[in-house]
């Protein structure tokens, strides 16, 4: 598991919490799968070359419906308020 909490929404925050996920992990010999919204800034070019770099797997929702991901999107918006509050 890897996150990194901040201000913005750059891709940079998310390549850095998939960094530190893959030093984190259990058994990295493993395939690796990283699922997500189809958001743009999953669908960023930065993003992607990661991913593919450090051999993951991109998975997307195929309508970007936020029930396809309700427990992502439940943990984002409290850590958002969370933030907003601060």
């Amino acid at each position: 598991m890897g996150y990194k909490l901040d201000n913005h929404t750059r891709t940079s925050l998310y390549t850095d919490a998939l960094a530190i996920a893959i030093k984190n992990r259990k058994y990295p010999n493993q395939k690796l799968i990283h699922h997500s919204g189809s958001g743009f800034l999953y669908c960023n070019p930065k993003h992607k070359e990661f991913a593919k770099i450090n051999g993951i797997t991109v998975s997307m929702t195929e309508l970007y419906a936020p029930y396809e991901n309700a427990i992502e999107e439940r943990i984002n918006c409290k850590l958002q308020l969370n933030m907003n509050t601060n």
